[in-house]
């Protein structure tokens, strides 16, 4: 069933029915025992009087099945003795004798190993004929029950089986075989394969899995015949027939079992209905079938719970046939916001629009997983315009059960989609059942929500939220309200969401731009390949401005580069500045963005300078720690040792002091005396270290090389600070990168000129975006 799923199927394949009298088994070969179908003392079929769950009500099954798990297959040597002792605790309930048998079956199949030479006649011996497929499961049930004196008869028909996909008109095919016991005054059905075999991981190879829990995917199923295992589904235990003719469909019309029988048209139209479909109480309110045909690329398919039924949260899985599909969908197109659910009351509504044309399947969900439902959907045309849902969440638009938990329950809109119109306002008001901190937010597609938080206004009285909302322009937008109780830590917990909305369902779509329209896209798509980010905004701003709808992902595209641009020229910034603070700003931004990939060099090298720079800052941070009593005490010495005047000649000269000057201590001297922006250590907090060029460093490191750090340190306190200051400034690789540096800066422009030629598709983008190359040859 749709997509690569490891979620067990309810029953095994079967194949055509040979052409024989006795009904098929799983592999369509005949039955060893051949017993009549019905027997003519027997009431004739016609629909029960009341449901299963009211004769199971007050029947405890669980003693049943104790006591049929107790009964060894070798307590008796022939079946009416081994089914004499399984029904004996039970007189009188026939309910409970069929329980006892049909779980005695579930237990006993193909747990025991049984020798071929055994008596074909004994417990063990009919197990044997069922383990190699010469007793189906619904005979074996029927033997057994007759045993017991309880009236069972055997059904042939077609199943929608594992074989079957949701809107195949073929099911002759799908023959199968099950029962029905006359218990508590009716008939009542019963599948023993179904109930006691599955299939698990059963695929056709023909779906593609493209969107689940909000989120896009692109996981194409392996073809598979999936494994069968054992197991039991009460489910198919007394199946109400009003829920069983969905699934499967008697040659004899009578073995309907309802007050109204089906034709095989019928059966065959319907959706493909899972146990939980009917466990749950929903009904498909929607006038659809299991095809559903869209309509200028857009449908809806909705669900409710019946009357007196407990709350269901739904969501859904949609799937894209890329076998029976003519198109296929584009690696750029993702389809994470095109379905939407709509939650009113006790019912949800999941509205979809296809941007590509095919076959699609919704599989329907419950919140524990549970397949409820699947739907064919065939999407001739894809929709004109197609913007995406400017949210996906699986809580859905419009109140739920989480908003009535969170104590908010709304007055005025109870409904997912709200209509609206640019420079109106809407009046939302909930009763809050309990203290609560809500915060409300606009989403949409294309403006930032920080754009939007002056179009929401917000009050809360004692127990009334009131949200006066406003949009900025047409189009769709997502109100979204966060709660948490009062006082309480932690993040708010989205409660509700609206769709608002300026669309008018019913209107049709406009399929033709006026020249206007045209001219506005028309420039938008010329400067997608531009290096001006400002050009770029400003013909994006022109184009939403006419409220144009996007057909091709042209806003997207703008959007994606105006971005790059931006982060490119934040990193070119930085750079050029060498400034920390510029610099961690603009490889962090980068770094966190989908640009990442096209702009690593970029990101490297200012890494590297940012890591440069924060060795210098180190570096600096002693001497600059220095007070100027410490270099007071080094320019009064009158004689200074050798050691010491060699490290301040080397200082200076990594100041830019040169000539013969530095060779007098007094002119050193001076040097230190001055105050000011002249001081030296104001001239270090200045020095911009990209002028030291590698003949002065070598120099200055040949000038303190002779001395270790002990012997500075012995001599001076003050000395020694210097002495490290140029030690790590060597260490750090100053002066090595300034010779040629007209020379690596255009071999920089080359590099990062073939950097910038990349494509919007290798940009990473997962929206709908063409291909289109994009050709910076400017670098600084």
């Amino acid at each position: 069933m749709g997509g690569k799923s490891s979620k067990v199927t309810d029953q095994p394949l079967t194949q055509p029915a040979p052409p024989i009298v006795a009904p098929p088994t799983q592999q369509g070969q005949p039955d060893k025992a051949d017993i009549p179908d019905f027997i003519k003392d027997y009431p004739l079929p016609k629909p029960p009087p009341n449901k299963k769950a009211d004769i199971l009500k007050d029947l405890d099954t669980k003693a049943a099945d104790n006591h049929a798990k107790s009964v060894s297959p070798e307590s008796a040597t022939t079946m009416p003795d081994l089914v004499k002792k399984l029904v004996e605790p039970f007189k009188g309930n026939d309910v409970l004798k069929a329980r006892a048998i049909f779980m005695w079956i579930a237990s006993n199949k193909d747990q025991h190993v049984i020798p071929n030479n055994v008596n074909p006649d004994s417990p063990l011996g009919h197990l044997k004929l069922m383990s190699v497929n010469q007793i189906s499961h619904s005979v074996m049930f029927t033997i057994m029950c007759r045993a017991a004196k309880v009236p069972c008869v055997i059904i042939n028909g077609f199943a929608k089986s594992a074989l079957y996909e949701v809107g195949d008109q073929d099911v002759d095919g799908l023959r199968n075989t099950w029962n029905a016991v006359y218990v508590a005054k009716g008939w009542r059905i019963v599948f023993p394969l179904w109930a006691m075999s599955a299939v698990v991981g059963k695929s056709t190879g023909a779906w593609t899995l493209v969107e689940t829990k909000g989120q896009a995917v692109r996981q194409k199923e392996e073809e598979s015949v999936g494994v069968t295992i054992a197991t039991v589904n009460d489910y198919y235990f007394l199946t109400d027939p009003s829920d069983f003719i969905y699934r499967c469909f008697p040659d004899n019309e009578s073995w309907q079992l309802i007050q109204m029988p089906l034709s095989k048209r019928k059966f065959i139209s319907y959706p493909l209905f899972r146990p939980a479909y009917f466990i749950r109480q929903l009904q498909v309110t929607s006038k659809t079938g299991g095809i559903v045909q869209t309509r200028e690329g857009k449908c809806s398919i909705a669900l409710r719970t019946l009357a007196g039924a407990d709350p269901v949260t739904l969501t859904y899985a949609l799937f894209f046939n890329h076998k029976e599909s003519e198109d296929q969908i584009p690696a750029d197109i993702q389809l994470d916001k095109y379905v939407a659910i709509m939650n009113e009351k006790d019912k949800t509504m999941f509205d979809m629009r296809f941007p590509v044309k095919g076959i699609y399947k919704l599989t329907v969900l419950d919140s524990d997983q549970e397949w409820i439902c699947f739907f064919k959907i065939v999407c001739n045309k894809a929709r004109l315009r197609c913007e995406p849902f400017p949210i996906n969440t699986e809580l859905g638009f419009g109140p739920t059960q989480e908003t009535k938990e969170a104590g908010l329950e709304p007055e005025t809109h109870n409904k997912g989609v709200v209509g609206i119109r640019g420079r109106q306002s809407v009046e939302m008001i909930f009763n809050l059942t309990k203290p609560v901190d809500v915060n409300a937010s606009l989403v949409h597609n294309i403006i930032p929500s920080e754009e939007l938080k002056e179009h929401i206004v917000q009050k809360v009285t004692s127990n009334t939220l009131t949200l006066h909302v406003s949009v900025p322009k047409n189009g769709e937008y997502a109100l979204q309200v966060n709660a948490k109780d009062k006082n309480t830590d932690g993040p708010s917990k989205n409660v509700c969401n609206y769709l608002l909305s300026s669309e008018d369902p019913s209107k049709k779509q406009r399929e033709y731009e006026n020249p206007l329209e045209k001219k506005a896209r028309d420039t938008l798509q010329a400067l997608l390949t531009s290096t001006d980010s400002v050009a770029i905004q400003k013909a994006l701003d022109k184009f939403n401005s006419l409220d144009v709808e996007d057909t091709t992902g042209i806003v997207q595209q703008a959007q994606y580069r105006i971005e790059f641009l931006r982060l490119q020229k934040g990193l070119k910034t930085a750079i050029l500045r060498e400034n920390i603070e510029l610099l961690e700003d603009a490889i962090g931004k980068a770094s966190a963005s989908s640009h990442r990939n096209n702009l690593q060099v970029k990101i490297a090298e200012a890494t590297e300078i940012l890591e440069k720079l924060r060795k210098l800052k180190k570096y600096t941070h002693d001497v600059l720690a220095m007070k100027q009593s410490t270099i007071s005490e080094i320019h009064r010495y009158q004689v200074p040792k050798d050691i010491i005047y060699d490290i301040m000649k080397a200082t200076f000269l990594l100041l830019g002091e040169t000539g013969d000057t530095l060779e007098y201590w007094d002119y050193l001297q001076t040097l230190m005396r001055r105050a000011g922006r002249d001081s030296l250590l104001a001239r270090i907090r200045k020095l911009n270290y990209d002028n030291i060029d590698k003949k002065t460093i070598t120099k200055a490191m040949n000038l303190i090389t002779p001395y270790d750090k002990e012997a500075v340190t012995t001599a001076s306190a003050g000395a020694g600070t210097f002495y490290k200051w140029i030690m790590n400034l060597s260490s750090a690789g100053v002066g090595e990168s300034s010779e040629n540096g007209s020379t690596v800066k255009l071999e920089q422009a080359v590099r990062y000129g073939a950097e910038d030629q990349i494509s919007i598709g290798q940009m990473g983008m997962q929206a709908s975006v063409p291909s289109i190359v994009v050709q910076d040859t400017e670098d600084y």
